[in-house]
């Protein structure tokens, strides 16, 4: 059990630490104790195992990803492991406050942070002004872009992405576009991106090479690769082609 082999180690925590530990992934689905006290991993906890983060950030990039929606995954993820980037100066408090209320989405602390993160990730050189006229740390958004490309090489690594994509390598992409952290982009393209070798982002991709079932856009203006997942092109919208097998 967890108990006997943390009992076994130089300096072993306390009983009730390892038992809260214990009830924690049995809470997110990652261990599963049966009546005679035998501990088993679930197949979530041998991923999160791999994963060398907090088991709960795990969980939700893991899931992020695994429903299609890993970059709003992500920046939720790193804000969690880092801190908000709303500022809330005292002389300023109502302000701040307005500020925040205009980036508001569903009543939602997460959304709202996704939703003006993604605002300012899209502006380019403009965000420096953008993020004083609207009370957000253009330094706390920068780390966590930074951490954000950090999960996503850890996630890309475990498989559950396209393989290869190194946050370096991301980094690079999304300055080379428009100054974006590169996580969106890198996702749905790979390295190569539009400014990267691959087309034009249209039927090349990355370096990392192509996942199983995914497709290329039908349109011949468009050629865009997209992830097996998408019913519709990410650029064009046109739909995913119908592919009928010929009987041998």
């Amino acid at each position: 059990t967890a108990g006997e082999v943390c009992a076994r180690l130089v300096e072993p925590p306390a009983e009730a630490a390892v038992a809260r530990a214990v009830d924690e992934l049995k809470f997110l689905e990652a261990m599963t104790v049966s009546d005679d006290g035998k501990e088993e991993m679930t197949a979530l906890g041998v991923h999160l195992s791999t994963l060398p983060v907090d088991c709960r950030i795990g969980k939700l990039i893991l899931l992020g990803a695994m429903f299609g929606v890993a970059n709003d995954a992500l920046t939720i993820a790193a804000t969690l492991s880092y801190r908000s980037p709303f500022q809330a100066p005292i002389s300023k408090r109502e302000e701040a406050d307005r500020a925040k209320m205009s980036f508001a989405t569903a009543q939602s602390d997460h959304l709202t942070i996704v939703n003006a993160y993604n605002s300012v990730d899209s502006m380019g050189h403009a965000r420096f002004s953008f993020c004083r006229e609207n009370f957000l740390s253009i330094k706390t958004l920068q780390t966590i872009a930074g951490l954000k490309r950090q999960f996503l090489e850890l996630l890309s690594a475990s498989g559950f992405v396209r393989p290869g994509l190194r946050s370096r390598a991301v980094e690079s992409l999304g300055r080379r576009n428009g100054g974006t952290d590169g996580v969106a982009l890198a996702l749905e393209q790979g390295l190569g991106g539009r400014g990267g070798g691959g087309g034009g982002g249209g039927g090349n991709w990355s370096r990392g090479g192509t996942m199983p079932g995914d497709w290329e856009c039908g349109d011949p203006r468009c050629r865009g690769s997209n992830f097996a997942r998408n019913t519709k092109c990410y650029r064009c919208k046109a739909p995913k082609p119908i592919i009928i097998e010929d009987d041998e």
